[in-house]
């Protein structure tokens, strides 16, 4: 009956720790969507292989995902920086939580500038602006560099929401279960020429990249 009692309890310990370092080192990123240029032969796109991953701690590592970008020069001698990213869910969208990790990527923005129903960021700098915004829907033509929908804030004694949040997270890590990613197409350019003649800037992706 010892003999039993001890074969469980070794079984017990070893599942336990299995899954501690499961939860632990397990990597779940987000989805991103692939995004290729239609023709390989075109000068005025340039690819800008990403290293942004070791400057990502494994829990960000979890939040978002950043795929290689893109340097695209239009005939008006107009051109941006084209980069996929993808976030967990859209409650992890947040710009400017990123940029004291990715630096190169994530701008600090002095102000933010409406164009329509849409918004992208403007840094202000002595040599030269530099203005940001997530492409989300190219077909709905919908960009901004801060979604105006405020986030949903739960207060610390709302159990029932931070059980949920924590059976989807185990899930997840056993089933790899997770909720669907919220993509977008960072766009980074010096001229707000880009933000401000969208309808150019839709058709130029679009005719020069495959985004799904």
């Amino acid at each position: 009956m010892k003999v039993k009692d001890n074969t469980s309890l070794i079984i017990f310990l070893t599942s336990f720790i299995t899954f501690f370092i499961l939860v632990f080192f397990y990597v779940p990123r987000p989805r991103l969507k692939n995004l290729e240029p239609k023709s390989t032969h075109n000068d005025k796109l340039i690819l800008l292989e990403n290293s942004f991953d070791k400057n990502l701690s494994i829990e960000l590592k979890r939040e978002i995902a950043i795929g290689n970008s893109y340097f695209v020069i239009l005939e008006n001698k107009l051109s941006f920086k084209l980069t996929p990213i993808s976030f967990l869910s859209k409650e992890n969208f947040d710009l400017s939580r990123y940029r004291e990790y990715l630096p190169e990527l994530i701008i600090e923005i002095g102000q933010k500038n409406s164009v329509k129903n849409n918004n992208y960021g403007v840094s202000k700098s002595s040599l030269k602006n530099r203005y940001q915004a997530c492409l989300f829907d190219i077909k709905d033509k919908f960009f901004a560099y801060e979604l105006e929908d405020p986030n949903f804030v739960p207060r610390f004694n709302d159990y029932d929401y931070w059980i949920s949040k924590v059976i989807a997270k185990v899930l997840g890590l056993i089933k790899d279960v997770r909720p669907e990613s919220f993509n977008c197409l960072l766009i980074t350019s010096v001229n707000h020429e880009i933000f401000e003649n969208e309808n150019d800037l839709f058709r130029s992706i679009s005719t020069n990249f495959n985004y799904q």
